[in-house]
């Protein structure tokens, strides 16, 4: 029997007497803490084995001699320390409870083990084992459990003896466990598996023909998370409720404070949210683009509320797993449970089930939902339960690739943040944290790893710089993350050129580390091919089908990601395209699904008894599926428009179809059948960036037809409005499109007539130009730069680019002269030495005078004073600063400049100064508006809620501090207005409303019962209750309403009006019998009895 792992020690011999001897122990000591007995030789032979293998894990941990003198002392020695250790039954206990029972190897009690070995040796005594560097006894038990879970699985008679034996013990074991106990362990089951997940499906490095291994990775994924910032979304709008609703004015005026946030460019301020501040928002969306690492804060997230005993406890369910389950039509928190519930079996799986439904209904859980975007075909429908359970006072957050969300509506208000890219110091800092964490792994010596960490991420820096294509996706952490594997290598191969080609890159990465795997594990073949080429073929080839597969599946019928539908799919393509038989096309699908589930790139999971599958990553998803068309229509272009035309304007091909385009030889075709269908679609032109985006990832066409795509682009960025806030395409998207294609010398000329045409709008000439720039094209910059007959903006925008590109000095030498030029206006030298104090912050000795100069000139207009006080704050003039922005608030011709100092001052961190000013311009009918959106903003909700009550204040500026308070989820301020009976029903009922936007229940249930409060105000609450779902609960109050016959005329009939709103939901007995009492009663007056009948039809009665 080999051990791998023992394979080249000198005392291989020796140690495999040893491992056998340990294991007899064990398997009497595990069979006893596992309550059975084996029914034959085979189950017994199998679980010896596994421990043998297993006990060689922790014995890989222990340094052995080098060489065989006093091979006898110390084996003697060593033997007699561990004989004790691993024949007593604690640890035998532990070792099956965590393995066996719980399943996960991480579960296993280290306190117990380090216990039972102080007990032994002493305290202190795992002094008396040398360990390997980087280890002690607590990493060698737990490679111990993780050897023999490994083993376990291996082996199929011993995985079946397994199973049989746990589901026998979960009888008794389940009796004993009360909810406090399986919610305590689930918080660690969170806290084990989510400390590790980001780290799956990574190719990590090789290391002695090892994959590395991911526990010595002492890196934190919280280090690996990616600034968020509150994300406005261009096609984000609230909708006009209906004219008889009476908060109508709060509505009309939320959205015209909407509308001004767009076209004042709100998108500038970035407000980054920290852990703790996102759990403190009831309702939230991540969003950002594919393996930017939107996962891997909701992971850490989760561990994070997990390791709080007091806190809510996180629940994280992926949505995509869940449609399918959905469609058919169960609720979203009938299958998160059994999604959340499926690490268990049996009745302990009944007992943890039923301990979470208990946290649910007591509102003591926080959801955490993945992957909303992998929602395809019932979207609406989960969105929909989503917002049910919202509705019903639950907190949550979801994450999703950017989606059309307009149906976050107002009456849910969740708060939108978008991921930003890493910046290129952060990228860097970035890169070099893994590399540290590798070569600590690889055990490199102290002295060595930051120099060889820091060599590698500049060797990751040089390629980018030559490789424009690859700049935005090394942005992206996950992909970064791979970056930095491909440079921790002993050779560092060049980068591909293309986004496309690495996918493929790191595809066959992750097959190659996968299959060393296999053959340190005795599996030399996979499938059994002589040729190991043959072999990666059909394993690649297998990806891209099982991808294109799995895409089909999200379109429908779901249930084609059921493992046997994929299986017998592949089966399929198998035999047609290798030609072999379908029992050795069986065979290759099983063996090739199987490798992809376990290196990481698909994950499987149980639903309702299936075994269901997906990929990790969505984007290998796009990059397979795409991989499979160009394979498939290769030679067929005319049947591949075919198969793509219908798709054109679907996100979910929105790369698959470029990336499709890119495989091909020859694409013209394919590009020109896009043109044709561009013509018919005047305002998205979705085809012709499509037909843009397979030129920047390399697609092989005609020059003509090339032309033909960048004209169409000059033509956009020519003809349409800079930038648009609905869902039409902008000159924005134009230039950027140009800007992608790298290598193409075409582009660069059409971006460097946009920069030059004076007849165009600087936005458009200003971005041309820093597109210029991101493609490196140094010596176009340099002229553009040495124009003096070029617009300023422009100059100054390829300054900034040129010195991205290296050229510092020359961009420097640009920017002070355009700061010096006392002709030019104010604002372009402002931004010009601003821009070269960011540059180089050893000339802002020689910028500061300039800046103070023209902060002095009375021709420089407002907005760049107060641009150049920020400025001259963050270089430390900082009394300056203050001095200037206060001198702008005292200035009382420019109201709203005033207004825009005051909210400066509170972004330097002058809050009591800018509260003050901001209070009284809330007053001002000209900025009042204005000043409200300043105060929220800086987060001021005290004087938020006190303009709120203030009745010397207008009622549109009340409404409006009533709207910002509910956009910064104030909820207890929003009860204090339902409260104040001082202030107008107005108001109060705005404040009602905004508490059942943000999904506060218990606070309007709690106002219906306020017998302090009007009527009015009640009422209100009781309808924003009841379509919150808590019709149930407000139903008693509108009926006591109903039945009073004391009560004001006008209080019955909107109890009336109150139960047709709330529909058949209101539709009791009681209350039926009380509308037809009513619609009955000649003593009521006429329009009484008339509501009654009318919402008497509507309820059926």
């Amino acid at each position: 029997m080999e051990i791998p792992i023992l394979a080249s020690s000198v005392l291989k011999g020796p140690i495999l007497s040893l491992t056998n001897k340990l294991a007899l122990s064990l398997v009497d000591r595990g069979l006893r803490a596992l309550g059975v007995t084996p029914r034959d030789d085979d189950s017994r032979k199998a679980l010896h084995e596994a421990l043998t293998h297993a006990i060689a894990g922790f014995l890989a941990c222990v340094q052995l001699p080098k060489d065989r003198t006093g091979t006898e002392v110390w084996l003697k020695h060593f033997e007699g320390l561990l004989e004790e250790f691993f024949t007593d039954e604690r640890v035998a206990s532990t070792l099956v409870n965590a393995v066996l029972c719980e399943a996960c190897p991480q579960a296993i009690s280290v306190e117990t083990v380090q216990a039972v070995w102080d007990e032994h040796f002493g305290a202190g005594g795992a002094s008396r084992i040398s360990w390997r560097k980087g280890h002690d006894l607590s990493t060698a038990v737990r490679e111990l459990a993780a050897a023999l879970e490994h083993e376990a699985e291996k082996r199929s008679e011993l995985h079946t003896f397994l199973i049989a034996s746990r589901l026998k013990r979960l009888v008794p074991s389940t009796a004993a466990l009360s909810p406090d106990v399986l919610l305590a362990e689930y918080r660690r089951y969170v806290q084990r598996t989510g400390r590790s997940r980001f780290l799956e499906g990574l190719p990590l490095p090789m290391i002695d023909g090892y994959p590395l291994d991911p526990s010595t990775l002492h890196i934190s994924p919280v280090c690996q998370m990616a600034r968020l910032r509150t994300w406005f979304h261009r096609e984000c709008r609230y909708s006009r409720p209906p004219e008889r609703d009476i908060t109508a004015l709060a509505w009309y005026v939320r959205e015209r404070r909407q509308q001004r946030r767009f076209s004042a460019g709100r998108l500038n301020w970035i407000d980054e949210p920290t852990l703790e501040e996102l759990q403190n928002i009831r309702w939230s969306v991540i969003t950002g683009e594919p393996g930017i690492g939107k996962s891997t804060i909701l992971m850490c997230l989760a561990v994070d509320q997990a390791s709080s005993a007091g806190g809510a406890l996180p629940l994280a369910v992926h949505l995509g797993h869940a449609e399918a389950a959905v469609a058919e039509g169960r609720s979203l928190q009938d299958v998160a449970l059994d999604l959340l519930t499926g690490h268990k079996s049996g009745e302990e799986r009944e007992a943890l089930r039923s301990a979470l439904m208990g946290e649910i209904e007591a509102r003591r859980v926080y959801w955490l939902w993945d992957g909303l975007d992998e929602v395809r075909q019932y979207r609406q429908k989960v969105i929909d339960e989503l917002r049910r359970l919202n509705a019903a006072g639950h907190w949550m957050i979801a994450a999703s690739r950017p989606l059309q969300l307009g149906f976050f509506s107002p009456h849910v208000n969740a708060k939108v943040y978008e991921v930003l890219p890493l910046s290129p110091r952060q990228a860097f800092s970035f890169s070099t944290r893994w590399l540290k964490a590798f070569a600590e792994a690889q055990e490199i010596p102290n002295g060595k790893q930051k120099g060889w960490a820091e060599k590698r991420a500049q060797w990751i820096e040089n390629q980018l710089r030559e490789r424009p294509g690859l700049r935005e996706l090394a942005a992206i952490p996950l992909f970064r993350t791979f970056l930095t594997i491909l440079a921790s290598g002993r050779s560092c191969q060049p980068l591909p050129r293309y986004d496309k080609d690495l996918h493929s890159l790191y595809l066959k990465r992750l097959l190659s580390t996968g299959r060393a795997w296999y053959r340190a594990e005795g599996i030399q073949n996979l499938l059994q091919l002589s040729d190991s080429k043959d072999e990666e073929e059909v394993c690649l080839w297998a990806s891209w089908q099982i991808a294109l597969h799995l895409h089909r599946a999200g379109e429908g019928p779901l249930e084609q990601a059921i493992r046997s539908f994929v299986i017998e799919a592949l089966v399929t393509a198998i035999a047609r395209e290798y030609g072999v038989s379908r029992v050795r096309a069986a065979d290759w699908a099983e063996r090739t699904l199987t490798f992809w589930a376990e290196v990481g790139l698909l994950e499987t999971w149980s639903l309702d008894s299936k075994e269901w599958l997906a990929f990790r990553l969505l984007s290998f998803q796009d990059y397979g599926a795409a991989r499979a068309l160009a394979w498939e229509f290769a030679t067929s272009p005319e049947q591949l428009w075919t198969r793509l035309r219908p798709h054109l304007y679907d996100n979910s091909w929105a790369r698959i179809i470029p990336w499709a385009l890119a495989y091909l030889r020859e694409a013209s075709f394919l590009l020109e059948q896009l043109l044709e269908e561009n013509a018919s679609d005047p305002s998205l032109q979705r085809p012709l960036f499509l037909a843009a985006a397979a030129l920047s990832e390399g697609a092989s066409v005609s020059p003509p037809i090339r032309l033909r795509v960048l004209k169409g682009l000059d033509y956009l960025a020519r003809t349409r409005r800079w930038w648009r806030e609905d869902s039409q395409i902008a000159a924005v998207d134009a230039v950027r499109a140009l800007g992608r294609l790298w290598e193409d010398d075409q582009a660069v000329a059409f971006l460097v007539n946009l920069a030059r045409d004076p007849s165009l709008s600087v936005d458009v000439r200003a971005e041309a130009a820093a597109a210029i720039g991101q493609m490196d094209r140094h010596q176009e910059l340099v002229e553009l730069v040495r124009d003096d007959g070029l617009n300023e903006d422009v100059r100054t925008r390829s300054a900034i680019a040129l010195d991205g590109l290296g050229n510092r000095q020359e961009a420097a030498h640009t920017l002070m002269n355009l700061a010096r030029n006392a002709e030019l206006a104010a604002r372009v030298r402002v931004w010009a030495v601003t821009a070269l104090g960011e540059m180089d912050r050893d000339r802002v000795g020689e910028a500061e005078p300039i800046l103070s100069a023209l902060v002095e000139d009375a021709k420089t207009e407002v907005g760049g004073r107060i641009w150049a006080a920020i400025t001259l704050h963050e270089w430390g003039w900082k009394e300056r600063a203050v001095s200037i922005l206060e001198s702008v608030v005292d200035d009382g011709e420019r109201a709203e400049a005033r207004v825009w100092a005051a909210e400066a001052l509170g972004e330097l961190g002058y809050v009591g100064k800018a509260a003050a000013f901001l209070r009284v311009f809330s007053y001002d009918a000209q900025v009042g508006v204005r000043a409200i959106e300043a105060l929220r903003l800086l987060d001021l909700s005290d004087v938020l809620l006190a303009l709120a009550r203030d009745q010397r204040a207008r009622d549109d500026i009340r409404m409006e501090a009533v709207g910002a308070l509910t956009e910064l989820h104030r909820t207890e301020s929003l009860l204090v207005v339902a409260r104040d009976t001082a202030l107008g029903s107005l108001i109060r009922i705005a404040a009602v409303q905004a508490l059942g936007e943000l999904g506060q229940t218990d606070d309007l249930i709690a106002l219906i019962r306020s017998t302090r409060l009007d009527a009015g105000v009640r009422i209100w609450a009781a309808v924003t209750a009841g379509k919150l779902g808590q019709a149930e609960a407000v139903v008693p109050f509108l009926l006591e309403l109903l039945r009073n016959v004391e009560a004001h005329i006008e209080v019955r009939f909107r109890a009336i009006e109150a139960i047709g709103e709330l529909g058949p939901a209101a539709a009791t007995p009681g209350v039926l019998e009380s509308l037809q009492t009513i619609s009955e009663d000649s003593l009521s007056p006429d329009f009484i009895r008339q509501a009654a009948r009318r919402v008497l039809r509507c309820l059926g009665g």
